[in-house]
């Protein structure tokens, strides 16, 4: 039992980056996402079904691009696209913290869907590669993901109450946390792709191929289903992360975006 236990918990330099990097970005968003309801009604005169409109499209989007940013994934080095995404993430955190007119903030909340498509189907196109098999590392970035939307809210709250600056500046530094934790790793990260290859795959064949996964589709429209909740569901399966495979024969990825 102690030997399972043990093993579970016994990853790569790899592996952990992308599980503690996981961590921080899901404590980092969910600090945000349940309170932008009571943000946008403090500081805005939007009404109560377009606040709604606003913050359900932050996971709209994030749903919906996360189909195009496993495409552009497959089509580039994904460290690459996740160190742009994690960049994005502080500058958008940073704005909002900043902002002091009531104009830019819609625009800013619905960028925080969009800046995740280039960090996830990343993170999941180097688990898919890190992973040895045994599916360990989907398992225990399922307990992460959970853990950060479970103490993401709790420091949200605590932030909220005491400035809206704090609010977001502390998301912020949580993303660039990651992003230097990103770099650092970048060189090992970047060799589990191997060679970038000459010819990438056609963007009609990542299309078809990403249509016919009905895994894939299951999982988005399931996430869609759940959209008016705030808080979707997690789908964490190697079927899902499936897609990143090694040699000249590589699919393109195929990933369920992760709200």
């Amino acid at each position: 039992m102690s030997g399972a236990t043990r093993s579970l918990w016994r990853f790569s330099p790899d592996e952990r980056t992308l599980i503690a990097g996981a961590l921080l970005n899901s404590m980092a968003f969910f600090a945000v996402l349940p309170f932008a309801s009571l943000y946008l009604s403090d500081r805005t005169e939007l009404s109560v079904p377009l606040i709604g409109a606003v913050v359900g499209g932050i996971a709209l989007i994030a749903a919906v691009g996360g189909l195009f940013g496993g495409l552009l994934v497959d089509r580039s080095r994904a460290v690459r696209l996740m160190g742009m995404g994690l960049a994005a993430n502080v500058a958008v955190y940073a704005a909002l913290a900043l902002v002091r007119i009531p104009e830019p903030i819609v625009p800013l909340l619905l960028l925080l869907g969009a800046v995740r498509t280039l960090v996830e189907p990343g993170t999941k196109k180097l688990l898919s590669l890190a992973d040895t098999g045994d599916g360990r590392i989907f398992r225990v970035r399922y307990i992460t993901l959970c853990l950060g939307a479970i103490i993401g809210p709790a420091v949200g709250a605590v932030l909220y109450n005491i400035s809206p600056v704090a609010f977001f500046l502390v998301p912020a530094f949580l993303f660039f946390l990651y992003l230097l934790l990103l770099l650092s790793m970048s060189r090992s990260l970047n060799a589990l792709e191997g060679p970038k290859s000459p010819v990438p795959p056609s963007s009609a064949l990542a299309v078809s191929t990403a249509l016919r996964d009905r895994s894939l589709l299951l999982a988005v429209g399931g996430r869609c289903r759940h959209l008016p909740g705030l808080l979707p569901g997690r789908v964490d399966h190697p079927a899902v992360h499936e897609g990143a495979v090694r040699g000249p024969d590589r699919v393109p990825v195929r990933s369920a975006p992760d709200l």
